[in-house]
């Protein structure tokens, strides 16, 4: 039985001996990144020093970029998700910006939560939609109360966005969009809604859908197959 020293208490001491003693463990099979690694990822853990101020924040832009074949049919498809915007009561949209970051009607959440500022004309990258998807919902049920809470939403898991940070490769980063994928469409699938879902339940998630998908395609391209 080993002794540490508290994290919380000493994080630097902590850290030194728990280095010392994963060096002298053998590697260890990881499924996941499918070669021998060490019991813990040393990274993730000084990313949890509570000494360390500064988080690492969500992404901008991916951690890899992937170019996908692009071919004719997917340069002629329109994107599943346009942004309507909102009637100003003259005939006319509200498309403005400024509005879009203070709306707290369901269309305004779902397109600050896709969409990068300040102008909210750019979609944010696939890996980062994955990642906040979860909060995302959560906070235009809880705080903009936009649409009705249900039972089911608590089923959509959040990524960690580290796991992401930390893919060595590109390959690896694609493996790890493709499984974050399989879950994200699996809850959002259709044919999973509750048969008591309102309209604007299903609406909701139907947007997101289509939002997933289009980053999906501009992503991995048009009809990949995995």
């Amino acid at each position: 039985k080993v002794s540490l020293p508290h994290p919380e208490e000493n994080w630097d001491a902590f850290f030194y001996q728990l280095t010392v003693l994963l060096s002298e463990e053998k590697l260890q099979w990881n499924p996941v990144k499918k070669k021998m690694m060490p019991w813990l990822d040393l990274r993730k853990l000084e990313g949890m020093n509570p000494n360390n101020k500064t988080e690492r924040e969500l992404p901008s832009a991916p951690s890899y970029v992937l170019r996908p074949p692009v071919n004719e049919e997917q340069k002629k498809r329109e994107p599943r998700y346009t942004y309507k915007g909102l009637s100003d009561g003259r005939g006319g949209k509200r498309t403005n910006p400024a509005l879009i970051s203070v709306g707290r009607d369901l269309e305004s959440c779902v397109h600050r939560w896709s969409h990068a500022k300040p102008n909210y004309t750019t979609m944010h990258p696939l890996e980062r939609l994955l990642i906040t998807m979860s909060k995302g919902i959560s906070i235009t049920i809880y705080e903009y109360h936009a649409v009705e809470p249900h039972q089911y939403f608590g089923k959509c898991k959040a990524f960690d966005k580290i796991a992401f940070q930390d893919c060595e490769s590109d390959e690896e980063y694609r493996e790890l969009l493709i499984r974050a994928l399989k879950k994200s469409k699996s809850f959002l699938n259709p044919n999973r809604y509750p048969n008591d879902f309102t309209k604007n339940q299903t609406e909701f998630l139907k947007t997101i859908r289509d939002i997933i998908r289009d980053g999906e395609e501009a992503t991995l391209g048009y009809g990949a197959n995995y």
